[in-house]
């Protein structure tokens, strides 16, 4: 009786082929990978953008109030304080954003240092078949 042989699965060869066009497949891995590497870099350019932060005191407004009445050092200090936390919160909301755009950055970077890694062992491959 004639035993028939089981082929191993392999990369190389007839089995490769079978997957499809090569070159179409690492094309599509290469702009994968670059369209991930933009999407970062423009998270990124997005985020050194610069914006608008509130400041901690209204000069016009200070001086309009200080030419009409002496202002007190306690009235003074609660207008600081006043200023201050809204200075504060509104920061606060810009640095969330930046930093959400920081965040889809770092994954568009990873994703395409990944799918580089991937097309490059994916070229070894073949090189080696």
């Amino acid at each position: 009786m004639r035993r028939s042989r089981r082929r191993s699965p392999s990369v190389c060869g007839q089995d490769f082929a079978e997957l499809g066009n090569p070159s179409f497949l690492l094309t599509a891995i290469l702009i994968l990978g670059l369209f991930c590497f933009s999407l970062g870099l423009i998270f990124i350019i997005n985020s050194l953008r610069i914006r608008d932060y509130e400041g901690v005191i209204d000069i016009d407004n200070y001086l309009i109030k200080n030419n009409e009445t002496f202002q007190s050092n306690e009235d003074f200090f609660e207008d600081r304080i006043a200023d201050y936390i809204v200075a504060v919160e509104r920061n606060e909301e810009v640095n969330n954003q930046k930093a959400n755009l920081l965040i889809k950055a770092r994954i568009g970077i990873l994703c395409g240092f990944l799918i580089t890694v991937i097309f490059i062992i994916s070229l070894l491959i073949i090189k080696i078949c």
